[in-house]
């Protein structure tokens, strides 16, 4: 296989997320990229009052709010850190915005690509069996957490809550069973008292962006990906209860700290601080 490549990046419309393409899309200058965001909003958004809470600050303050109010301003950026438009503008590549299943359609726009590597970091969708069929041992995702440990949704917040030490990264090819595919590489970052699980996850994702170079740099190579079969875990797990969210917050793991977000959120506008406006009150359930 030659130098460049054809690498569909598949991630969520999110503070995160953002914050992952802007380490990511400089990596793959080489290549022909394509970026899939999941937008998609579950009835858990709505009916669990902290995480709605905690989304309007990851989610739709800055993907709503902040963001085209910059790239209005400032279309090739006006900080280090870049808006997914503005990544797209500067870097050439094309962003799929998929809200819904119909928007997904089973991964065509994927397969239309015909990738040779397929990578994910905190996706919305499933991936289907022909997408891993159409390119074998080359469909990976980078999980927040050492694997087989805390499968599934919000593993961070369940490894903090459970007094780990540290939070594990492991980047494994997807199967059909959700978080089950083979490992692998894995690295970890070490549990910071007083922070959030906003930031512990976001430095999780961090600490990922080495494994996805490195896997990178093997399949631009045609070299094969490490390949470790994961030991026995428990199934994955759905989105946490108020009463698991309040257990966590009692055993000072917050989901996100809002002070926490203004430096990062200032370095999309190239200034000291970005005040961040109220969020709708935690208890709230409605519309």
């Amino acid at each position: 296989m030659g130098s460049g490549m054809r690498i569909a990046f598949c991630t969520t419309a999110d503070l995160t997320g953002t914050v992952i393409l802007n380490a990511v899309l400089p990596l793959l200058a080489a290549d022909e990229v394509v970026v899939f965001l999941s937008a998609r909003k579950r009835a858990t958004d709505e009916m669990v009052p902290s995480l709605r809470h905690a989304w309007f600050y990851e989610r739709s303050f800055p993907m709503e709010i902040l963001f085209p109010s910059l790239d209005a301003a400032y279309p090739d950026g006006g900080g280090d850190l870049l808006t997914p438009r503005q990544l797209a503008r500067r870097y050439g590549v094309p962003m799929t915005r998929v809200a819904t299943p119909e928007d997904w359609r089973g991964a065509s726009g994927i397969l239309a690509f015909r990738p040779d590597l397929v990578v994910s970091s905190r996706f919305g969708f499933k991936f289907p069996d022909a997408l891993i069929e159409a390119a074998p041992g080359r469909v990976l995702n980078l999980h927040p957490s050492a694997l087989p440990a805390y499968r599934g949704q919000f593993p961070v917040l369940r490894a903090l809550a459970a007094g780990e030490t540290a939070i594990g990264c492991t980047l494994h090819h997807v199967a059909t069973g959700f978080d089950e595919g083979d490992i692998a590489l894995v690295t970890s970052i070490p549990v910071a008292p007083g922070r959030s699980n906003f930031w512990h996850v976001l430095n999780a994702y961090r600490s990922g962006i080495p494994l996805i170079a490195e896997a990178v740099r093997m399949a631009r190579a045609g070299e094969a990906l490490p390949r470790r079969p994961q030991g026995p875990g428990a199934p994955p797990r759905g989105f946490p209860d108020e009463n698991e969210i309040a257990a966590a917050a009692a055993a000072g793991w917050k989901l996100v700290d809002p002070a926490e977000l203004d430096g990062l959120l200032a370095r999309f506008r190239g200034s000291e601080a970005v005040p961040l406006p109220a969020a709708p009150p935690a208890a709230a359930t409605g519309s």
